[in-house]
């Protein structure tokens, strides 16, 4: 008789045991109409909701991943300790940082170095808690030296962040760039001279 009541039980227990380990639940089969089969029918329904919310969340997140490995800036997404939870390739080539998900979980000071700039400006941003916008950094010495322009963003709340999103962008196609509009405007102040003298 104590094996009749206590199976139902067990049953639910099982499925609460599997939903809390974040295990996807198939739906509990208890016969009967009393509280237990009441209790599994409300089970069911929470169980097939986080499944859902879950499977939402995961699509949601690989979308916003998508995005973050279609920018061309480096982009990393640090936990609340300073760990990586992401990095697009652009982070692993620009930073130096190992390739194909293996940074992931591993604190930044680590893979860089404490005295990389970079490591220094995102623990001068957890230990005041505030953001950078824009702000120039150079990498290297002389003729090697790369300059970066380095954004540092809050996720969640400011007094306690739950993370950061920095984004680090090269300065190099920008000086480029700054060029070629340079040199396309003395093209053109030489055409107006020329066109001027004839």
């Amino acid at each position: 008789m104590g094996g009749i009541l206590l199976r139902p039980v067990a049953v639910i227990a099982t499925g609460f045991d599997a939903l809390a380990l974040g295990h996807e639940t198939r739906s509990l089969s208890v016969s009967g109409s009393d509280e237990l089969s009441s209790l599994a029918h409300k089970f069911n329904q929470l169980s097939q909701r986080i499944n859902h919310d879950r499977t939402r969340w995961e699509r949601e997140r690989g979308q916003y991943f998508d995005i973050f490995r279609s920018i061309t800036d480096a982009v990393l997404l640090l936990d609340a300790s300073g760990a990586i939870l992401f990095a697009n390739e652009d982070a692993s080539g620009r930073l130096g940082l190992p390739a194909g998900g293996v940074t992931d979980g591993k604190p930044l000071w680590l893979l860089l170095g404490r005295t990389h700039p970079l490591a220094r400006m995102i623990e001068t941003v957890y230990a005041t808690r505030t953001e950078v916008h824009d702000v120039a950094l150079q990498l290297g010495e002389g003729e090697s030296a790369t300059r970066l322009l380095v954004s540092i963003f809050s996720l969640g709340h400011i007094h306690e962040p739950a993370g950061l999103l920095v984004i680090v962008r090269d300065l190099a196609p920008v000086r480029e760039l700054e060029n070629v509009v340079d040199h396309s405007g003395r093209l053109a102040r030489l055409g107006a001279l020329l066109s001027g003298i004839a």
